[in-house]
Parts: C-alpha cells; structure tokens; sequence
C-alpha cells in the first residue's frame, strides 16, 4: 500500500549578497518565535498582540534566525497602515522581545500571503538583493498511533465473533474494575469492616421465631 502524502509549501531564498540569509524558509508555527513590532496593529489574526499574522524562518549555518514576514515600515516613508514584505534576522540573542534587524524589503503584490520573486531593495543587507521562489514539496503523512484497542474494533468490525470476543473481554475487565474499587471503598479505614459487624442482619439469615432452629435455641 503506498503511502498517503501530503503537500508542504516553503520559500527558497538566493542570490542574495548577505551570504546567510540564503536557503530555505519554512511556514513558523511556534509563536514564541514570532518578534514584537510596536508598528504592527492587533488584530484577531495575530491574537491580538503585535506580532506578524504568519513567517517563513531559517536557521542558517551560523545558528542565526532569518524570518520573512510583513510589518509596516514608515520610518522607510512608507505609510504606517501599509504593510511590506521584510527579510530580517530574528531572536538575537534568542530573545524575541530584541527588535529584528530588517535586512531588505519587498513591495506586497496583490495581497498575496507569498512573497515576491523579485524586486527585494537592501535596508541592512548588501547588494545584490535575494530572488525568493515557492516551493511545494510531497512528503509522507505521518501516522497518527494507533491505540491496541482501535485497532482490535477495526478488525473486529470485519468478523462478527470477533467483535463478540471483545466485548465479552471488555464486561468481563468492567466487571473486575468495580470489584476492586468495592474491595478499595471496603478497606477505607476499616469501613467495611465495621458496617459489617455492626450490621449482621444484613448478611444472616435469622430463623424465625417460631422455627424448629428457635424451639431448639430456647431448649423447646
């Protein structure tokens, strides 16, 4: 059986004067990684904080953090409503609240949540700019585990007395379950003990009264 694939999208970054920002930038899903940027507004798809909406990261040879992501730039001019895209080194020092340090800059076209082939001017990068490319790659679906009991009902759901075997196994472990827990609410301090002794009409049967056992304890 072959194995089920999924796609994955990342940024291929070349070309770029700056040596270690080029590589390969993947969709970030750890917030904690995520900068703070005062010009970024709150919103819903930022939770609320002033973080960038989504980022493509890199971990370059140096152990340097590179992200690509959009952020306002007004102190380039730009209007402060006016989102951009940024190639920036991120986390110095591993810390998150450190400002990034913005290396070069995009125009967005269209919206698009992808960044521009070309285009890309240097702020604190070095000629010549980087060419970004998007690249869909095919990898296998990871397997989610399957528990011993799941997959014993799904083959039991293809043989009738199997599925049978089951949940007679599964009474039968019930049924031992609320024994022990009888046996444990029992032996809690001495309770069951004590209910016991201080209660034996409950487990012995009396003869009546008028009963050959009775005539017979009286001497009759």
């Amino acid at each position: 059986m072959a194995a089920q694939m999924e796609s994955i999208f990342r940024i291929k970054v070349s070309g770029a004067g700056l040596l270690d920002v080029n590589g390969n930038y993947d969709v970030c899903d750890s917030i904690s990684k995520y900068p703070t940027i005062p010009t970024i507004e709150k919103t819903a798809g930022n939770h609320f904080r002033h973080k960038p909406e989504f980022m493509y990261v890199h971990l370059s040879h140096k152990q340097w953090e590179y992200a690509i992501y959009l952020q306002p730039i007004p102190e380039m001019g730009f209007d402060v409503k006016k989102s951009l895209w940024v190639l920036a080194r991120i986390n110095v020092n591993n810390d998150n609240k450190t400002p990034p340090i913005v290396l070069y800059y995009a125009k967005r076209r269209n919206n698009d949540n992808v960044p521009p082939p070309n285009g890309w001017m240097p702020i604190g990068g070095i000629a010549p700019t980087p060419k970004t490319e998007l690249i869909q790659l095919q990898i296998p679906k990871k397997k989610e585990p399957t528990s011993p009991l799941k997959k014993a009902i799904e083959e039991a759901n293809r043989d009738e007395n199997k599925m049978a075997e089951i949940m007679f196994d599964l009474s039968g472990k019930s049924n031992k379950k609320l024994g022990a827990m009888a046996k444990n609410k029992g032996d809690n301090k001495g309770a069951g003990v004590n209910k016991l002794i201080s209660n034996p009409r409950r487990t012995i049967n009396q003869p009546g009264s008028k009963s050959k056992d009775m005539r017979r304890v009286r001497g009759e």
